[in-house]
């Protein structure tokens, strides 16, 4: 009987209630298709920047050194060697007729295993989930920009090999999607499926408190990193602080990471105004992102994301969003109002955002919530939308399992 791999890098967290797009689709296929499933990931935690604490007979934990910052050249090294050992083990281990699910990144992985296929004969979908690194560009200074620029092109090139191989190619939104199409060969298929919620047993999680009517609490949440543009909205609560306290508005900073001591250091300046909190479990994070009132999507200018977890978390939570991405995601909000754009690093474009959207709130707060539910139901559900992927896999090992 073939078996089911699924490689992703990045994956933290294993059981049901989690959001992670991999653990999701190792579970489903795991349980409720009874397949045989292994997972394939590496023993360094990239949000704890810890080892990870996995026991699990169907998981393998690739060891992978590690690294203390997310844009160093440390981590690009730690990358490539997990990318080197995972080849290695899954060489060994994958045989012919078994099913490859492999995240990008990792680009290096990807290529190998794409080589690997032509010797083992496998089934390979490759499933892009972010581009990096070419999603660090926009923190970089002009000079490592420019001197950064042929190894963004030989990481480009290395997601194109493994896409011109692949039998199946899966995205985490239409432009990644059309991005990389044209690199298939002719008659391989392609979906854009969304990261999605299990919204049936989210809706059921109950808000952590009441929410206040006289007093709107915006909430960013997650990794506070440097992919996201935390210093504008640092800055434009330091430069509308006046308006914040007359209109009783309240910013929650909910997570951590690299520039937690920045938001800190602003909470212990603006007491009334700024709040920090730790990140918990992912229920009991839902159940406290249910207490808020908005929640902020606001990344770099210029990012390569089309959509976050985070966004998907707010909506779940029936959150209405304030909105930095360009692209597919802005055009959702604009056209099912499920919130406001603003423009990236621009804290005028974003108070004026906040000011509209707790205008919509404070005048019909059900109107928001409707619409959210709407978008929830036609592009969030995973029980519709990971189905191109579980039935592709099915077929795939039906035709296994029949006889010569």
């Amino acid at each position: 009987m073939s078996k089911i791999w699924v490689v992703s890098q990045f994956t933290d967290k294993f059981s049901t209630d989690t959001s992670n797009r991999y653990s999701y689709i190792f579970n489903q296929l795991k349980n409720d298709y009874q397949n045989d499933v292994r997972f394939v990931t590496s023993s360094f935690s990239h949000v704890t920047k810890s080892t990870k604490n996995i026991e699990n007979q169907d998981i393998t934990l690739i060891d992978e050194p590690g690294y203390h910052k997310n844009a160093s050249v440390r981590r690009v090294f730690s990358h490539f060697l997990y990318a080197l050992r995972s080849y290695k083990y899954l060489k060994k281990n994958v045989d012919k007729g078994d099913i490859l699910i492999v995240a990008i990144p990792s680009n290096t992985l990807a290529m190998l295993l794409a080589i690997l296929k032509k010797r083992k004969n496998f089934t390979y979908i490759v499933d892009i989930h972010d581009t990096w690194p070419e999603s660090l560009f926009p923190i970089l200074n002009t000079l490592i920009r420019f001197l950064s620029l042929p190894f963004f092109f030989l990481w480009r090139e290395m997601r194109h090999i493994a896409v011109r191989n692949c039998d199946l190619l899966l995205a985490e939104s239409r432009q990644y999607k059309d991005d990389h199409k044209g690199f298939l060969n002719p008659g391989i298929k392609s979906h854009s499926i969304l990261l999605g919620a299990d919204i049936t047993n989210l809706r059921s999680i109950l808000p952590m408190n009441e929410k206040d009517d006289k007093k709107i609490r915006l909430v960013f949440a997650g990794t506070l990193g440097v992919n996201y543009d935390l210093d504008t909205i640092i800055r434009m609560i330091k430069s509308y602080d006046s308006s914040f306290r007359e209109s009783n508005l309240e910013f929650v900073f909910f997570g951590n990471g690299e520039k937690e001591f920045m938001i800190k250091e602003a909470a212990l300046e603006y007491p009334d105004l700024i709040t920090h909190l730790n990140r918990t479990s992912y229920l009991e994070y839902i159940s406290v992102l249910k207490s808020f009132d908005i929640g902020i999507n606001s990344f770099q200018r210029n990012t390569n994301v089309k959509y976050s977890y985070k966004s998907v978390d707010y909506l779940i939570s029936g959150l209405p969003v304030l909105n930095s991405l360009e692209g597919e995601f802005s055009e959702d909000v604009l056209q099912n109002d499920i919130g406001v754009d603003y423009i990236a690093s621009d804290i005028d474009s974003l108070f004026s955002a906040i000011k509209q959207i707790t205008i919509n709130l404070r005048e019909d707060r059900n109107w928001y919530k409707k619409n959210i539910e709407n978008y929830i139901n036609e592009t969030l559900d995973r029980a519709k939308i990971y189905n191109p992927l579980f039935e592709f896999v099915q077929n795939v090992s039906s035709d296994s399992r029949k006889p010569l």
